[in-house]
């Protein structure tokens, strides 16, 4: 099974990148050609840089959003399982019924935000949210965010109900107060389901497509545009070769910045998970 679904598909990826297509097929060998007409690409630097900010940045909010929602909801009692419904209901929303909702919501002339901001004083004339490369970049994380921070608030959540309560209670009677819990049992006890939760949303942030698809169209010019657009624009002019080439490249991306996370957390994926 790892052979059919990881092996074999990436093995047929590299070598698809190294070889010319005609017709949709495979034709000669071309080598590093079409890695170097990646590097080449005007709007590659541009893409491969929106995907970053947009990845790395939207992870980081949800991280710190998430784990202040995981703590709400470890310190809920009762009230828990109804919360963690409410909570996890904009996950359960698909991201493009979600982007084009937001699209509408952030609309220059008929959306509620500007007509908010303006009844309470806070702009006296309209903004263009879309229509903006940095405002643009911004509703793309807003949107992303809202979608999937309730997803890491519940892995935080699993994480913060398996550290044992009897840490807590051996701290406080040490005098240990909110802030050295937090930082000397919670947080190191945390990093493994940190982790993952960065590592999961990282890896599908990179090669999100909908969102910046339905909000803005990769636009103003290419200021939103992300890899996936990327990738789909190539599909639809049949560069196999490019796309294959750029995969490549998306992955080692990824793996580096997992490395960055595994090095920056310290924990071991050999193993029992120990920090």
């Amino acid at each position: 099974m790892i052979f059919a679904i990881v092996i074999f598909p990436l093995g047929y990826l590299v070598v698809s990148s190294i070889y010319g297509w005609s017709f949709g097929r495979m034709a000669e060998f071309v080598g590093l050609k079409n890695y170097i007409n990646v590097f080449q690409d005007p709007d590659f630097l541009t893409v491969f840089k929106n995907t970053l900010v947009f990845s790395l940045v939207s992870s980081c909010i949800e991280l710190l959003l998430g784990l202040g929602i995981a703590s709400l909801l470890d310190r809920s009692g009762k009230f828990e399982g109804t919360l963690r419904i409410i909570v996890v209901m904009p996950f359960m929303v698909s991201m493009v019924a979600g982007s084009v909702s937001f699209k509408w919501i952030l609309n220059a002339e008929f959306g509620i935000v500007n007509y908010s901001l303006i009844k309470l004083g806070l702009i006296r004339s309209l903004v263009n949210w879309l229509g903006s490369p940095m405002l643009g970049m911004l509703a793309c994380i807003t949107v992303i965010t809202w979608h999937t921070t309730p997803f890491v608030a519940l892995i935080l959540l699993a994480g913060l109900k398996s550290i044992p309560r009897d840490l807590y209670e051996v701290s406080e009677l040490d005098g240990a107060g909110m802030y050295q819990k937090f930082l000397f049992i919670t947080l190191p006890l945390l990093k493994p389901a940190i982790f993952v939760s960065l590592l999961i949303r990282t890896m599908y942030s990179l090669r999100n497509f909908p969102i910046p698809y339905v909000l803005t169209g990769g636009g103003p010019g290419n200021s939103t545009k992300l890899m996936a657009m990327l990738l789909q624009e190539k599909k639809i002019q049949l560069l196999f070769g490019y796309n294959s080439a750029l995969s490549i490249i998306m992955v080692i991306v990824t793996l580096i910045i997992v490395w960055a996370y595994v090095k920056g957390l310290r924990v071991e994926l050999i193993g029992k998970g120990k920090i």
